[in-house]
């Protein structure tokens, strides 16, 4: 819908006056922070001269969408956003400089992040946030899977994150998801030196073309420690993916990086 506005060249407080909600109302529409409404969709897709089959498409989508898991449980408020788009995404690039990317972390090294990040916070909650990162990993598998694609830095292997068992189980299981399809992960080794990806890390995500002809463009997401930051005009976008290529042509490939953690968990977490 958003995409259909700007190629409609409809200022985003104009579209708000049409139907009756304030522009903030309507940028939460926009960046999946709310359900559409379907009354809404369907006079916005009036507004912006969409094609009958268009519209329709867009407003039985809106009809069937329900609030989704993230805005019911337990995530930071700053955070639920990102899951919103993450939600919406065909494909996600992701680089991360220290860690094992996200949506390859099991619940217990999950689970030492969180701790290490808030002390000695509330473990309930603690272990809600571990298990919400752990859920958002369903995409990686089951009908139309997300295509993730993650570029780490080798440091995140030999980072000792929970003690040795829980690096253990974590590195078994970033082996079993490395055998997926439609993963590609690739390990940034240390004799790579300088490279692309040491501004910090960051996340491109791309979207499925609802509409024909209207291109649903790039985000670029960058976390920082109480929120997080979307980048979506083409100049910046464009500039992370420049960014990952080329981190991801200075990594190993997808078998020698899955060689790499096999020997890091012989050596290492035996």
């Amino acid at each position: 819908m958003r995409e259909a506005r700007r190629a409609a060249g409809v200022r985003a407080g104009d579209a708000a006056v049409q139907v009756g909600v304030t522009p903030g109302t309507l940028s939460k529409y926009e960046k999946s922070e709310h359900p559409w409404p379907p009354a809404v969709v369907y006079a916005l897709g009036d507004m912006y001269e969409l094609n009958t089959d268009d519209r329709d498409k867009l407003v039985d989508l809106a009809r069937q969408r329900e609030p989704g898991w993230w805005q019911t449980s337990a995530v930071p408020e700053w955070f639920a956003p990102y899951i919103g788009v993450e939600s919406e995404a065909a494909e996600v690039d992701h680089y991360h400089d220290g860690l094992v990317p996200g949506l390859c972390q099991t619940v217990d090294y999950a689970r030492a992040l969180m701790t290490a990040v808030v002390g000695d916070g509330d473990p309930d909650k603690i272990d809600s946030h571990a298990a919400v990162r752990v859920r958002r990993q369903q995409r990686l598998t089951g009908d139309a899977p997300l295509r993730f694609s993650a570029v780490f830095n080798e440091s995140a292997l030999h980072r000792v994150v929970g003690g040795v068992d829980v690096m253990r189980d974590q590195l078994a299981h970033l082996l079993e998801v490395s055998e997926l399809p439609n993963v590609d992960l690739r390990c940034l080794p240390f004799s790579s030196g300088a490279h692309a990806g040491t501004e910090g890390s960051f996340v491109v995500l791309r979207f499925p073309d609802l509409i024909e002809g209207v291109n649903s463009g790039d985000a670029v997401y960058i976390e920082y420690a109480i929120g997080g930051l979307f980048l979506e005009k083409e100049p910046e976008t464009a500039y992370y993916q420049g960014l990952y290529r080329k981190a991801q042509e200075a990594a190993l490939d997808q078998q020698e990086t899955r060689e790499r953690i096999q020997q890091c968990l012989d050596d290492q977490y035996k």
